[in-house]
């Protein structure tokens, strides 16, 4: 530093957050350097990587030369940086324009606005027309410390402090490269939003996504008639952009647009409205979209990986448009995992633009998983193992939640089980009776995860609930499954018959829920199961003989299922809730001789009273 202007003085009697143009937070970590002609020379230092609370840099009007470091993306903290007026050289790095995009640095100059160009930078907030249009391009900009900058930044200063700040949180979405081309959806709706509309967002209105976003997606229509999918009107509120949008389209179930009653966004079906381009990143930010239907359109180019931000999405259409590329496998775990209920792109045979493994119009690829192209050793292993278990019929249907478990085991789990690992047939059983819930919110039941032990997927599931007696899912301090109490989870489907492999479970409740089909006998190698509880289901059939011998030979304590004479969907010779079913056996009507004397001989050793008692 030549010229310390008399304001920076090293001392080093007193910490440094005391040495002038530099600010601090409370704990003594430097966040602000403001070195604004102070006539510094030489490259810029690498050390300057140490100060990871870094949040403000200004070293414009010096003498700095060299090249931009390309490192200054590991100060993650940083939000404003100035570096014009020097003469520094090259090309801005990539990881600092990346970190514009994603709008974690709000503000970046250099000198890439001189007539020399010395720098070159595509993302840089003093060389790029930021309103295109919208203003004057040649008054002087302001650091937003307040100080006067020869450089420009192009903002409008006939702005108000309203456009400004949605000006920049359009630009923290969109990003510079798409906001700053003339021809893109983003351009022409960023305008828009700031110049045109009447409704005057502020930038944390609650509908400002929601209201720019359809504007991308109306200057992607490239029909004449835009009104027969939707128009946008700067007077009215975008849930009225729509006939019935606040409703069901009179003789639609699907309307184009529809909003629920707090004026979010859920529906958006703009199938052969002739969109074109990119599907527009910015779809993430409408969290309460349900439905979206994009076919019949001319979109191109990959399908994004952030959709998979959109939680409450249940039907994705993508299909008869030029797409390419392979589904972004956040995408497929959502479907997975039951949170997306629909997919559709173009990966049918008639038209393989788009590879997917979770496409329900794409049957044939949807057992790619089960492929052992580019699966490790481990996975093959385990995805053989699973085969095993539950058999290829189940395996091969992808509505089945064997299906779903299976992907989820070999493509999701961060656990990485092995195939003899000794917890693989819990985790695994858990996972399809996790896909096999109806159910919007599972997790009042137990939620999936893979990061965690599964005896961690239910709080206190390691021991007793508090102020339970009986938690959805316990382990004993080996970490094996012994309760799983999964009643009124809206379970729906046949009984897995893979329990059976739970061989340390002591009770199992399934009532309340929509299980059908027959009792699995193979529950039988349940050796230590107390307490089974199917009653207020669909079941159907006899109690199989091998489970009701568990009964009467005192390993299993208490059954019940339908078989009362309200719901006699089951028949059940030794269920509790059947009473009028045991005594039948203290009856002589249909019994041999033998049982015959032999009902009368154990009558005589009990007494009626303890016979009777069923």
């Amino acid at each position: 530093m030549g010229d310390k202007n008399g304001t920076f003085e090293l001392n080093e009697n007193t910490g440094e957050c005391s040495w002038g143009r530099i600010g601090c937070d409370d704990k003594g970590h430097v966040q602000h350097i403001k070195f604004v002609n102070c006539d510094l020379s030489g490259s810029i230092p690498m050390e300057i990587l140490a100060l990871k609370k870094l949040n403000y840099l200004d070293l414009s009007r010096n003498n700095l030369t060299g090249e931009i470091p390309e490192k200054f993306h590991y100060l993650t903290k940083m939000q404003y940086l100035f570096m014009d007026n020097n003469n520094l050289e090259g090309v801005m790095p990539a990881s600092l324009c990346d970190m514009r995009k994603e709008g974690t640095l709000l503000q970046l100059t250099s000198d890439c606005d001189r007539d020399d160009k010395k720098v070159h930078c595509t993302c840089c907030t003093n060389c790029v027309n930021i309103l295109s249009g919208l203003g004057p391009a040649d008054n002087p900009s302001t650091h937003s410390d307040g100080e006067t900058s020869s450089s420009n930044n192009h903002l409008d200063i006939a702005l108000s402090s309203r456009q400004k700040g949605l000006m920049q949180k359009l630009r923290n979405v969109s990003g510079d490269v798409a906001i700053d081309d003339s021809k893109s959806p983003q351009h022409k709706a960023h305008h828009w939003m700031i110049k045109v509309d009447s409704m005057e967002l502020a930038a944390n209105a609650a509908n400002l996504y929601q209201r720019y976003v359809l504007v991308i997606l109306w200057n992607m229509m490239e029909t004449v008639d835009k009104k027969k999918c939707f128009s946008i009107n700067p007077g009215l509120h975008e849930c009225d952009w729509y006939p019935q949008a606040r409703g069901v389209e009179k003789g639609s179930r699907r309307p184009r647009l529809s909003c629920d009653s707090e004026m979010r966004i859920q529906t958006l079906h703009l199938n052969g409205c002739k969109l074109k381009g990119k599907i527009p990143d910015e779809l993430r930010f409408l969290s309460d979209l349900i439905s979206i239907n994009f076919n019949y359109n001319s979109l191109e180019g990959p399908i994004p990986s952030r959709l998979k931000k959109l939680h409450n999405l249940k039907f994705l259409y993508l299909d008869n448009n030029n797409l390419k590329g392979a589904v972004p496998e956040e995408i497929c775990n959502m479907k997975f995992q039951d949170s997306l209920v629909e997919l559709r792109t173009d990966c049918t045979e008639a038209k393989k633009d788009v590879t997917c493994s979770c496409c329900i119009n794409c049957a044939e690829n949807i057992t790619d998983i089960n492929k052992p192209d580019d699966l490790s050793d481990r996975q093959k292993g385990l995805m053989q193992k699973l085969r095993n278990i539950s058999g290829d019929v189940a395996i091969d249907d992808s509505k089945s939640p064997q299906h779903k478990a299976h992907h989820w085991m070999i493509k999701v789990d961060s656990m990485e089980l092995a195939a003899n690992a000794a917890n693989l047939y819990q985790r695994y059983v858990l996972v399809i009776l996790w896909n096999m819930m109806e159910t919007v919110d599972k997790k009042k039941c137990f939620s999936i995860n893979p990061g965690l032990h599964e005896c961690d997927w239910y709080p206190q599931a390691r021991g007793v609930e508090k102020g339970s007696r009986r938690p959805r899912l316990s382990c004993d301090s080996e970490m094996r499954i012994q309760t799983l109490h999964l009643n009124g989870c809206k379970l729906k489907g046949k009984i897995p018959d893979e329990l059976r492999f739970l061989s340390d479970l002591i009770s199992i409740n399934f009532n309340y829920n929509s299980l059908e089909g027959p009792i699995p006998s193979r529950l039988k190698k349940l050796h230590n199961l107390k307490f089974l509880y199917l009653d207020n289901n669909n079941l159907k059939g006899a109690v199989p003989e091998e489970i009701c011998n568990m009964k009467f030979q005192d390993s299993l304590v208490e059954l019940r299922t339908d078989c009362t004479e309200a719901k006699k969907d089951v028949t059940c010779s030794c269920c509790i809730n059947c009473a009028e079913n045991i005594t039948d056996i203290n009856k002589p009507d249909d019994l041999s001789d033998r049982q015959k004397g032999l009902m009368q001989k154990l009558r005589n050793i009990s007494g009626d009273v303890a016979i009777d008692d069923s």
